[in-house]
């Protein structure tokens, strides 16, 4: 096959890819145009509604499993896992006896000897960070009082961060839990007082950036392929 007849096949080829692109982006416009018509349907498990007001029920399901004569647990031969030990911890604590507690006799100024070490795991409290924005001001010699700018994503005097949004979204729709539950974990487990109004809000925020994000992916993956 010649140079001329190569660069002819890959027109072709790349002719049908974009044919294919535009499709594809088609389809995908006309569901998020029917997403945003239809919204997302409440249930117990994306809303405060109770789950008597569930239209569709999840149906139990008969497990197919044959029932096997094992033991549960740990088979024999499977690699177990087990908490390890950190070689740097972020805390040390020296445990030495000030008196002995056979003659009762003091210990402090004598010399103690490293016998064994032990660790613990601990989840230190969470506090939301509250990040404050301060916009100065100044007067140029030509008159004109310039002002600094807050930065592109800082739009109301208060506002959530985009890590909230994205727990939120995470716990709401991929964990399944509702308002009623989020709001609580929010609170018990981040300090942080969420109510339900805010929770709607920040899920429509983060599907209108996810729309947003979709169609930008699109329009540089056509690009890349022409």
């Amino acid at each position: 096959m010649t140079k001329d007849e190569q660069i002819s096949l890959l027109q072709v080829e790349n002719a049908k890819l974009s044919l294919k692109i535009q499709s594809l982006e088609e389809k995908v416009m006309d569901l998020l145009k029917l997403l945003a018509k239809q919204g997302i349907k409440k249930d117990s498990h994306n809303s405060h509604n109770s789950p008597s007001q569930d239209k569709s029920k999840p149906k139990r399901r008969t497990s197919l499993r044959k029932k096997s004569t094992r033991k549960s647990g740990g088979q024999k031969g499977h690699k177990g896992h087990h908490l390890e030990m950190v070689s740097n911890p972020d805390k040390i604590e020296n445990l030495k006896s000030d008196f002995c507690q056979s003659c009762g006799s003091d210990l402090q100024d004598l010399s103690h000897k490293f016998l064994k070490k032990r660790q613990e795991i601990i989840l230190p409290p969470i506090k939301p960070i509250y990040v404050e924005y301060r916009q100065f001001g100044v007067l140029c010699s030509c008159g004109h009082h310039q002002k600094a700018a807050f930065p592109k994503n800082i739009k109301a005097p208060i506002q959530f961060g985009s890590g909230v949004i994205a727990l939120v979204a995470y716990f709401n729709v991929f964990q399944y839990l509702p308002y009623a539950r989020l709001k609580l974990l929010f609170k018990d487990i981040f300090n942080l007082s969420l109510s339900q109004g805010s929770i709607e809000n920040l899920k429509i925020r983060q599907q209108k950036l996810l729309i947003l994000f979709m169609r930008v992916f699109l329009k540089r993956l056509k690009t890349l392929l022409i």
